[in-house]
């Protein structure tokens, strides 16, 4: 078993991580809208 502190730290970049690809994924859509029609 993993330590409870790297499971917990794994999670939270796990977090981070996708939350950080949808804001920039939203900011692509509201910078180019064409991006939007070919996605």
């Amino acid at each position: 078993m993993l330590p409870r502190c790297m499971v917990w730290f794994l999670i939270m970049s796990l977090t981070a991580v996708t939350n950080g690809a949808k804001v920039i994924h939203i900011r692509r859509l509201k910078l180019d809208p064409g991006v939007n029609l070919l996605s």
